[in-house]
């Protein structure tokens, strides 16, 4: 079996901001969610979500996921490409006084959809 790689799995980077579906999140996007703030190095990644360099992912992304269930109004959305795969997230923080983005590195087309869905 191959090693996983990042540049395999999200191979639809390259794609525009129509190829992805901006949808609430639920706790069915965990593990996409988890792969994804672990894939690539670097840190502060979502602020908003307390995650830094994606060690800490998993934690936060359960914490995440039980404040946008039970919120009334959405805090958190992905963006799911059309070959099924999460390839970014953006989380309001608890005051709603920001607003962070994180995307597969060099993802423009996920990057603008959630940019330019429901500010």
């Amino acid at each position: 079996t191959a090693p996983f790689s990042p540049a395999a799995h999200y191979g639809g980077r390259d794609a525009p901001s129509r190829a992805f579906a901006v949808e609430p999140l639920r706790r069915g996007h965990w593990a996409e969610l988890c792969l994804l703030f672990t894939s690539f190095e670097g840190g502060g990644k979502c602020a908003a979500a307390g995650i830094d360099d994606g060690l800490e992912a998993e934690e936060q992304l359960c914490k995440l996921m039980n404040r946008a269930v039970d919120a009334a109004v959405p805090c958190a959305w992905v963006a799911r490409h059309a070959d099924g795969r999460v390839y970014g997230c953006r989380v309001a923080d608890p005051e709603g006084a920001k607003t962070d983005v994180y995307v597969v590195p060099g993802c423009a087309g996920a990057q603008q959809a959630l940019g330019f869905w429901a500010a």
